[in-house]
């Protein structure tokens, strides 16, 4: 999962400027990660995927948007 968290990130930068993204990934039975899909417009309800994410790596959904909003805020200062 690092390594996936790692890509992941480095895909936020190359594909900026966006503030928020999800990606899509499938790993083959032989370990081969695969890129599936970008989605640069995820839904934020608390309920669906983006959300328990963030939930699940420790980011309350109150958190979650407050970081959403300072990555955006900075970068459009």
């Amino acid at each position: 999962m690092q390594k996936l968290r790692e890509v992941s990130l480095e895909l936020m930068k190359l594909l900026g400027p966006l503030d928020y993204a999800t990606f899509d990934f499938r790993i083959a039975y032989d370990g081969q990660v695969y890129l599936l899909d970008v989605n640069a417009d995820a839904t934020l309800h608390p309920q669906r995927s983006f959300a328990q994410i963030a939930y699940a790596a420790g980011l309350s959904y109150q958190q979650l948007i407050s970081v959403i909003l300072k990555t955006s805020l900075e970068r459009w200062k």
